[in-house]
């Protein structure tokens, strides 16, 4: 009887498992990366360097940009960019809220520089 238990209770658990990881899944296949952007694309992480400069992993075919990937991953924030703090903390609200964002970048720059970011509903 103990053991009809746990195994229904594993099964459930793992079907919950497999249903979530399915739906998430799901959410990174939505991302699309042309040449000039990437539109409804998760941060899957972002990190601020000493230097001042940030880091942005986006989901999505990232390598479909215009432009050299820093570390073949990232697309940069430079500090000296124009509304640099209107766009961290673009970046940061949509990261901590789970929202779809829009990033255009640079054409041809090296690092993949984000030019502007616009938030869309999750």
């Amino acid at each position: 009887m103990k053991n009809k238990f746990w195994r229904q209770r594993s099964a459930k658990a793992l079907a919950v498992a497999t249903g979530l990881a399915i739906a998430f899944a799901a959410q990174l296949a939505n991302a699309e990366c042309g040449s000039n952007s990437c539109e409804n694309a998760r941060i899957l992480e972002l990190y601020t360097e000493a230097n001042g400069n940030v880091y942005v992993q986006l989901s999505g075919t990232t390598s479909n940009l215009n432009c050299t990937l820093a570390s073949n991953t990232f697309v940069t924030l430079l500090p000296g960019r124009a509304r640099f703090a209107q766009i961290y903390a673009s970046l940061l609200a949509a990261q901590l809220s789970d929202r779809l964002v829009t990033v255009r970048i640079d054409n041809g720059s090296a690092g993949c520089t984000i030019a502007y970011i616009y938030t869309l509903a999750s």
